[in-house]
């Protein structure tokens, strides 16, 4: 089966605004994504509110290849129980379970300084881009950050707080590919979705770079996502 027989469709991360896909998109031309997916910014969802809008939100007419980025991982995987034109899953940098420990800080964290706590230029580098993150892809990065209202992304990550996606529930008729950043600082090994039972042509590779791999190293991840559907030699049903 090649790239190009699957439609793909992008989910994004934390933010939501499937605004950092770019390049990603650009590393996977000719081929365009026909979908991209986006999380309203004032909805405080729970896990199934995001399920519901993605089932409402991809297309139900064509076979899909789910590109789903960090936060939306768990939320792509609990999908798959519901939807059969899903032909092949990509996880990037993410999680079946709380993905960080210190997460559970958060409660004790002032709304006032979260924010401010995720956007200084050193804490973007040192967590999320990488130190060869260019000035683009910090003032793009800061851009969504400022967008996503603080009581929207604290809801989200007191999600994350208490998610936890069982390995039983994972389809094991789906292959699914996961990335994982070597230099991930967000996201913890422990928390990953266990695909020992999964598709045979289930594969965990790991990906030098940051959390933000789709950003960071895009054109090394667009060759594994293509490489690996070429690899597993049959048509989607």
């Amino acid at each position: 089966m090649h790239i190009e027989g699957l439609s793909i469709a992008l989910v994004p991360g934390l933010d939501g605004s499937g605004r950092l896909f770019q390049e990603l998109t650009t590393s996977l031309a000719p081929r365009k994504p026909a979908c991209l997916i986006r999380y309203p910014l004032h909805e405080k969802w729970d896990v199934s509110d995001y399920v519901n809008h993605l089932d409402q939100s991809l297309p139900t007419d064509e076979n899909l290849l789910l590109i789903a980025e960090s936060f939306s991982g768990p939320l792509a995987l609990e999908l798959l129980r519901s939807r059969s034109n899903i032909k092949a899953l990509v996880l990037v940098a993410s999680f079946a379970r709380c993905p960080n420990p210190i997460l559970h800080l958060l409660p004790f964290i002032p709304l006032s300084t979260l924010k401010p706590l995720l956007r200084s230029s050193v804490a973007l580098r040192a967590f999320c881009l990488g130190n060869e993150a260019t000035p683009d892809q910090i003032k793009r990065l800061k851009s969504v950050i400022d967008e996503l209202p603080s009581e929207i992304l604290r809801c989200r990550l007191n999600l994350l707080r208490t998610l936890r996606i069982e390995a039983k529930s994972i389809p094991d008729t789906i292959p699914i590919l996961h990335l994982i950043a070597s230099k991930d600082r967000l996201v913890c090994r422990s928390s990953a979705p266990d695909l020992s039972h999964a598709h045979a042509d289930s594969r965990v590779v790991t990906v030098n770079g940051p959390h933000f791999l789709l950003q960071s190293c895009a054109r090394d991840c667009a060759t594994l996502i293509q490489d690996w559907i070429a690899r597993m030699g049959k048509n989607p049903d």
